[in-house]
Protein backbone atom coordinates (compact mmCIF):
# COMPACT_ATOMS: atom_id res chain seq x y z
CA UNK A 1 0.00 0.00 0.00
CA UNK A 2 1.15 3.72 -0.90
CA UNK A 3 0.51 5.78 2.20
CA UNK A 4 0.83 8.51 -0.66
CA UNK A 5 -1.75 7.50 -2.74
CA UNK A 6 -4.32 5.69 -0.22
CA UNK A 7 -6.92 7.68 0.27
CA UNK A 8 -7.77 5.92 3.74
CA UNK A 9 -3.92 6.34 4.84
CA UNK A 10 -3.81 9.64 3.36
CA UNK A 11 -6.87 11.41 5.10
CA UNK A 12 -5.84 9.52 8.60
CA UNK A 13 -2.45 11.12 8.15
CA UNK A 14 -2.91 14.40 7.41
CA UNK A 15 -5.80 14.43 10.74
CA UNK A 16 -3.00 13.48 12.97
CA UNK A 17 -0.14 15.07 11.51
CA UNK A 18 0.05 17.49 14.22
CA UNK A 19 -0.33 14.79 16.80
CA UNK A 20 2.22 12.16 15.09
CA UNK A 21 6.14 12.33 16.96
CA UNK A 22 7.81 14.95 15.29
CA UNK A 23 11.37 12.80 15.98
CA UNK A 24 12.73 9.87 17.73
CA UNK A 25 13.17 11.98 21.05
CA UNK A 26 11.42 9.31 23.47
CA UNK A 27 11.57 11.78 26.12
CA UNK A 28 8.54 13.73 23.52
CA UNK A 29 6.54 10.66 23.75
CA UNK A 30 2.96 11.70 25.15
CA UNK A 31 -0.76 9.38 25.26
CA UNK A 32 -1.81 11.40 22.49
CA UNK A 33 1.56 10.75 20.29
CA UNK A 34 0.65 7.15 20.79
CA UNK A 35 -2.48 6.60 19.98
CA UNK A 36 -2.04 8.69 16.90
CA UNK A 37 0.57 6.55 16.14
CA UNK A 38 -1.30 3.07 16.42
CA UNK A 39 -4.56 5.12 14.79
CA UNK A 40 -2.15 5.42 11.35
CA UNK A 41 -0.86 2.34 11.65
CA UNK A 42 -4.00 1.05 12.18
CA UNK A 43 -5.39 2.74 9.38
CA UNK A 44 -2.54 1.37 6.94
CA UNK A 45 -2.61 -2.24 7.96
CA UNK A 46 -6.58 -2.30 7.69
CA UNK A 47 -5.92 -0.59 3.70
CA UNK A 48 -3.40 -3.76 3.58
CA UNK A 49 -5.43 -6.12 4.55
CA UNK A 50 -8.32 -5.08 2.23
CA UNK A 51 -5.78 -5.66 -0.47
CA UNK A 52 -5.28 -9.46 -1.58
CA UNK A 53 -2.48 -8.84 -4.12
CA UNK A 54 -1.00 -6.04 -1.92
CA UNK A 55 -1.14 -8.73 1.34
CA UNK A 56 -0.11 -11.66 -0.43
CA UNK A 57 2.74 -10.04 -2.03
CA UNK A 58 4.07 -8.76 1.46
CA UNK A 59 3.16 -11.66 3.13
CA UNK A 60 3.65 -14.52 0.85
CA UNK A 61 3.20 -17.70 3.22
CA UNK A 62 -0.07 -17.10 4.50
CA UNK A 63 -3.31 -18.07 2.98
CA UNK A 64 -5.71 -15.05 3.70
CA UNK A 65 -8.63 -17.02 2.85
CA UNK A 66 -7.73 -19.78 5.42
CA UNK A 67 -9.03 -20.36 8.88
CA UNK A 68 -6.89 -18.82 11.37
CA UNK A 69 -6.20 -21.57 12.54
CA UNK A 70 -4.47 -23.14 9.18
CA UNK A 71 -2.91 -19.80 8.21
CA UNK A 72 -1.45 -19.33 11.72
CA UNK A 73 -0.86 -22.70 12.56
CA UNK A 74 3.19 -21.04 13.27
CA UNK A 75 2.59 -17.89 14.66
CA UNK A 76 6.17 -17.24 15.05
CA UNK A 77 5.99 -17.32 11.37
CA UNK A 78 3.92 -14.47 10.78
CA UNK A 79 5.61 -12.83 13.99
CA UNK A 80 9.04 -12.97 11.53
CA UNK A 81 7.37 -11.69 8.35
CA UNK A 82 6.12 -8.86 10.61
CA UNK A 83 9.58 -7.91 11.85
CA UNK A 84 11.70 -8.34 8.70
CA UNK A 85 9.06 -6.06 6.75
CA UNK A 86 8.35 -3.22 9.04
CA UNK A 87 11.62 -3.34 11.16
CA UNK A 88 14.20 -4.29 8.44
CA UNK A 89 15.48 -6.47 10.95
CA UNK A 90 16.37 -10.12 10.97
CA UNK A 91 13.57 -11.72 13.10
CA UNK A 92 15.75 -14.36 14.17
CA UNK A 93 18.42 -12.55 15.96
CA UNK A 94 19.57 -12.28 19.67
CA UNK A 95 17.97 -8.90 19.46
CA UNK A 96 14.83 -9.83 18.40
CA UNK A 97 14.26 -13.14 20.04
CA UNK A 98 11.91 -11.68 22.78
CA UNK A 99 9.99 -9.47 20.18
CA UNK A 100 9.10 -12.33 17.52
CA UNK A 101 8.01 -14.25 20.89
CA UNK A 102 5.67 -11.02 21.97
CA UNK A 103 4.36 -10.93 18.10
CA UNK A 104 3.92 -14.73 18.24
CA UNK A 105 1.91 -15.01 21.72
CA UNK A 106 0.07 -12.06 20.52
CA UNK A 107 -1.58 -13.55 17.28
CA UNK A 108 -1.92 -17.38 19.05
CA UNK A 109 -4.14 -15.55 21.28
CA UNK A 110 -6.24 -13.53 18.55
CA UNK A 111 -7.04 -16.42 17.27
CA UNK A 112 -8.28 -17.94 20.30
CA UNK A 113 -12.12 -18.74 19.66
CA UNK A 114 -11.61 -17.00 15.76
CA UNK A 115 -10.06 -20.87 14.99
CA UNK A 116 -12.72 -21.66 12.33
CA UNK A 117 -13.92 -18.58 10.65
CA UNK A 118 -11.99 -17.93 7.79
CA UNK A 119 -13.32 -14.33 7.59
CA UNK A 120 -11.53 -13.57 10.77
CA UNK A 121 -8.19 -14.39 8.96
CA UNK A 122 -7.52 -11.28 7.43
CA UNK A 123 -8.39 -9.58 10.76
CA UNK A 124 -6.08 -11.04 13.25
CA UNK A 125 -3.64 -10.24 10.56
CA UNK A 126 -4.19 -6.56 10.63
CA UNK A 127 -4.45 -6.35 14.29
CA UNK A 128 -0.93 -8.12 14.16
CA UNK A 129 0.33 -5.92 11.36
CA UNK A 130 -0.54 -2.69 13.71
CA UNK A 131 0.92 -3.85 16.75
CA UNK A 132 3.84 -4.48 14.72
CA UNK A 133 4.28 -1.04 12.68
CA UNK A 134 2.87 0.97 15.57
CA UNK A 135 5.70 -0.34 18.04
CA UNK A 136 9.07 1.21 19.37
CA UNK A 137 11.27 -0.25 16.94
CA UNK A 138 9.16 1.68 13.86
CA UNK A 139 8.29 4.81 15.65
CA UNK A 140 11.07 5.61 18.19
CA UNK A 141 14.01 4.96 14.89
Amino acid sequence: IDPHNNAAVRTAYDELRGQLPGNNNIREVTPAKVAAVNKLGGTYCDELMKNATQRSALFPAINFTATPSVAFANPDAFAGMLIETFWQEDADSNANKDNKKILSDLIAQMVVGREGDAAQTPNIAMGACTAAISSAPVTAY
